[in-house]
């Protein structure tokens, strides 16, 4: 009756995660649907979880994306496909574009967020969750905002000032 008990047990666990199973030891095996890399691990060994309680984050580390705060006047002088280019420290600089535009000011800093996406290339070092410099081209002039001016703000995120 244990072993049966048991058995309907990791078949429910198994149909309750999708993508997920349970191999003859009991150990919960998790498969990515695409080839990832954990960048945190949510849950810790043991811990009790409830029902779409997410346990790992993953990314794929061929596209990064990096998220700007612009002025709105600034923010709208660019456009989907403008170049962009990325550098973590005195690293390599990368060039990427510009994959969207956010449509709202944000409450926290007044900013709209301007997406960029990065293919990764050979000899960078840029991973998720680094602080980076970023430099974009707006209205014929260029700004670069170089890793050290980058403050954290009280509200959350991340700000520059300028004089």
């Amino acid at each position: 009756m244990a072993r049966l008990a048991a058995t309907q047990q990791r078949q429910l666990v198994g149909q309750a995660l999708a993508g997920a199973s349970v191999d003859a030891s009991g150990e919960l095996v998790i498969k990515a649907s695409a080839a990832q890399h954990v960048t945190e691990r949510m849950v810790e060994l043991g811990q009790r979880v409830e029902v779409a309680t997410p346990l790992l984050k993953l990314a794929r580390l061929d596209e990064l994306l990096v998220d700007v705060q612009l002025a709105p006047e600034l923010a709208r002088q660019l456009a989907q496909g403008r170049e962009v280019w990325v550098r973590q420290g005195d690293g390599q600089e990368v060039k990427g574009q510009v994959v969207s535009v956010g449509a709202r000011v944000n409450e926290g800093n007044q900013g709209v967020t301007v997406r960029a996406a990065f293919k990764q290339v050979a000899g960078t070092t840029l991973r998720p969750g680094q602080w980076v410099s970023v430099r974009m081209q707006l209205g014929g002039r260029a700004h670069s905002v170089p890793e050290a001016a980058l403050v954290s703000l009280p509200s959350g995120g991340e700000g520059v000032f300028l004089e």
